[in-house]
């Protein structure tokens, strides 16, 4: 009869379970970092599945401040629930990993095993939202893959705010529009560019902990710049065959490619120009993300670089 308490390193699957999780790739770092597109560049690949958003990381780590009355104005918003507790009532607690993390590893394969076939080599879980869970999901699913995709904070807060704007995608979708200006506007970019922060903490700290083999960087904005190269190296970390059309895959899914019903302000294809930030957020707005993200975006690699005199935005309405 097994013991009712196990160590995390023991494996209670079969070898097919076992065969499945080295099959995981996990595309994580934050929203708006351009994980949708490079979902569908891998997905190109005949023995790549692709599954969009499960958001089982975002349950795994949920933000304290979802759940606490007013938390949106009395906690920090990249403060997780299990942040918050870690004693013997809290079901994920630390010091009870070795009880739920065999279950949970074994219910996270189960739920993914329909979406990849025994031939495909790799299933790509794009979990952005989910990012928030990353070191849950590496710690239980330690021979999964960790693709961290990088960008740039402020982007991803001026991405965002967009999103929000009345008639975007985002409002048509879940309704959520905001009249941004004046507080309510500084609000958001603050607990946006938190939530940056705590999602590129945690996946960085999952990253690091992460086997070498099986983690990899990308950066958004290098991506984009030259998206053919990034690939090979992706193509090479998972060691899959490259398609000998590589480059008119690549262009197919161009961003200039979309008719221009389906891109620009408010729209899920936005913008494809790392840098925007400087031009939509006010001098006082960049301040603020300074204040929040500055010493993650240093961390990370990127620097603040001064804006041409005369080049400085003007306040913008909502």
């Amino acid at each position: 009869m097994m013991p009712a308490r196990r160590t995390l390193g023991r494996v209670l699957a079969s070898g097919r379970s076992v065969a499945l999780e080295r099959k995981l790739v996990w595309v994580m770092g934050s929203p708006r970092s351009g994980s949708t597109w490079l979902m569908y560049l891998l997905e190109e690949l005949p023995r790549v599945a692709a599954l969009q958003e499960p958001l089982i990381g975002m349950h795994l780590g949920l933000f304290a401040a979802y759940l606490v009355e007013n938390g949106e104005g009395t906690l920090p918003a990249g403060v997780r629930m299990r942040d918050l507790r870690d004693d013997d009532l809290y079901f994920f607690s630390e010091r009870h990993v070795s009880d739920w993390g065999p279950p949970l590893r074994k219910l996270i394969l189960r739920r993914l095993a329909p979406h990849v076939s025994r031939h495909a080599r790799n299933l790509v879980v794009q979990e952005p939202n989910g990012s928030e869970g990353a070191d849950l999901l590496m710690r239980v699913l330690p021979r999964s893959h960790l693709l961290f995709l990088l960008r740039d904070g402020r982007d991803v807060v001026d991405s965002v705010l967009d999103a929000y704007r009345p008639g975007s995608w985002l409002d048509e979708a879940f309704g959520v529009a905001q009249n941004l200006v004046g507080p309510a506007r500084d609000k958001l970019i603050e607990r946006e560019a938190q939530r940056w922060v705590a999602r590129t903490e945690i996946v960085w700290r999952a990253y690091e902990q992460h086997p070498p083999a099986r983690r990899l960087l990308v950066r958004y904005e290098d991506l984009l710049a030259d998206t053919p190269k990034e690939l090979l190296s992706i193509y090479s970390w998972l060691r899959l065959t490259p398609p000998g059309d590589l480059g008119a895959r690549v262009e197919a899914r161009a961003f200039s490619t979309l008719p221009d019903t389906a891109r620009g302000p408010g729209k899920f294809h936005r913008a494809a120009t790392p840098g925007l930030w400087r031009e939509n957020l006010t001098p006082d707005e960049q301040d603020r993300c300074e204040k929040v993200m500055g010493p993650m975006l240093r961390t990370m690699g990127y620097q603040s670089v001064p804006e041409p005199r005369g080049r400085r935005p003007q306040a913008r309405p909502g």
